[in-house]
């Protein structure tokens, strides 16, 4: 994999913030085992393979990789603390996306 598509990337994660909201409000179900793994998406696969590889000297590298892992941690945590009746620390945890 050395090409990818940040636009597409880009409009994935958005499209996971909108399935956030959504459940959030109760018109979405979505289990802890719907979450990809940081490593696994098309992005972090990217990142572990060809991009860390082939530009690991640019210091945005080592920034995104950092906040994509982030996004991924916030997301378990909404679905988690959501799932687990904490609606109110869910909605907390959204805010950081």
């Amino acid at each position: 994999m050395e090409e990818i598509n940040f636009k597409e990337e880009i409009t994935n994660h958005i499209i996971w913030n909108v399935r956030l909201r959504c459940f959030l409000d109760g018109g979405e179900c979505i289990s802890e085992d719907k979450i990809v793994s940081y490593r696994n998406c098309c992005l972090g696969r990217w990142i572990y393979s060809y991009g860390f590889n082939k530009y690991s000297s640019i210091s945005y590298m080592k920034e995104l990789e950092e906040v994509h892992r982030n996004l991924h941690d916030v997301v378990r945590r909404v679905i988690q603390l959501k799932n687990s009746g904490n609606k109110a620390f869910a909605e907390a945890e959204m805010k950081k996306l």
